[in-house]
């Protein structure tokens, strides 16, 4: 059953065109990625889906009663409140559900015959429904769910958390409401590997239908089902993860530019004919150029360059790159970087991995010198920059 559908939209700002007639549904049980290049309407799209943006024309069909999340970039929450509360009030009329049940429960202990078969057959629809938005106790799920994603302060207002933290605290609002559709907008920004992998997690194991914009190859490859691209202004459906994705996609720009280069072949050609100045009194020349028209008018919006980032060699290097003995980072009492010993070799990669807060960017920058440590020596080699 199709939980979200969207037919012909179209939406753009100014001169520019983002959505030129895109078609999309999303039922239940799948989990879709939405890919595409920065600044070509992923997130424009997210927010039409979820209702803050209108379309320019259209139609969007949503199923009755359906309760859908939406993860955004920059999530607004009460900076008074804890993250506690806000997680807990996210979760959208549980309160009110709770209430009626306990009026139903008062009043149960003076009914009889007609009004107690009422007000039992109202407690038997109300306590499943508690129990879809959390249960009688929903503490435990809330404090689990704001640790699970590397929150400590989780009573501490919203108003002094990171960009970062509060967008963690927007999500596990969403984990803990369990809408019926989930609309996020990069989840892993963020978040450090630990909690993305139990993200992954989370998202495969609830099976919650989901649309999903993010960058992490891996978690989309993981997760999602199938994958929709958003390529100039148009949707093209792939079905499978993000390997099955990149092959099904190389075989369509490659046709793409086959035809063309096809095009531009009789383009040439017919242009030529054009500059001899050929009569249009016959219907055969009439045909041909209309023809000549239709392919300068066909010209496709340019097609997708393949992005590459090439690392430059640098210069020749000697056996020593880059030595640290017991270098150390403290702030205050709290030890950031604890002694680290480390070589560096010439054609070494190294990954470095850990949560939030670990100190990883604090030994990168001393491991460069941008950052002065407490304690340890750093030697680098004469011809390394």
């Amino acid at each position: 059953m199709a939980l979200i559908t969207l037919r012909d939209g179209r939406k753009g700002f100014n001169e520019r065109v983002l959505l030129r007639g895109v078609s999309l549904t999303i039922g239940e049980g799948e989990r879709v990625g939405l890919l595409g290049p920065n600044g070509s309407g992923k997130s424009t799209l997210m927010r039409i889906l979820a209702g803050l943006e209108t379309l320019d024309s259209g139609e969007l069909a949503k199923r009755r009663d359906l309760a859908l999340g939406y993860l955004e970039q920059e999530p607004r929450l009460d900076p008074g409140v804890s993250a506690r509360d806000a997680v807990r009030g996210g979760v959208a009329g549980r309160e009110r559900a709770l209430a009626a049940l306990e009026r139903v429960h008062a009043e149960l202990g003076a009914a009889s015959g007609p009004e107690l078969a009422r007000l039992l057959a109202r407690q038997s629809a109300l306590e499943p429904e508690v129990e879809r938005l959390g249960g009688h106790d929903i503490e435990h799920k809330v404090e689990a769910t704001l640790r699970s994603l590397g929150l400590t302060d989780i009573d501490g207002p919203c108003g002094r958390m990171s960009g970062g933290e509060r967008r963690r605290v927007a999500l596990a609002q969403l984990l803990v409401g369990a809408p019926d559709l989930l609309l996020l907008d990069e989840p892993t920004n963020h978040l450090d590997s630990f909690v993305t992998y139990w993200l992954e997690g989370c998202c495969v194991e609830t099976l919650t239908p989901l649309l999903m914009v993010t960058h992490d190859r891996y978690f989309l490859d993981r997760v999602v089902d199938r994958i929709v691209e958003l390529d100039r202004g148009e949707l093209v459906p792939y079905d499978g993860g993000y390997a099955e994705y990149l092959e099904a996609r190389a075989a369509r720009l490659a046709s793409e530019r086959k035809a063309e280069t096809a095009r531009l072949a009789l383009l040439r050609r017919e242009t030529a004919w054009m500059r001899r100045g050929p009569p249009a009194r016959t219907t055969k020349a009439k045909a041909r150029i209309h023809r000549y028209e239709d392919l300068v008018d066909s010209a496709p919006i340019a097609l997708p360059d393949e992005l590459e980032i090439a690392i430059p060699p640098g210069p020749r290097l000697g056996t020593r790159v880059l030595s640290v003995q017991g270098l150390t980072k403290r702030y205050g009492a709290r030890t950031v970087v604890p002694p680290v010993d480390l070589e560096l070799e010439a054609g070494a990669r190294l990954g470095i991995v850990g949560p939030n807060g670990a100190g990883k960017s604090t030994l990168l920058r001393m491991l460069i010198g941008a950052l002065e440590p407490d304690g340890g020596t750093r030697s680098v080699g004469e011809t390394v920059r």
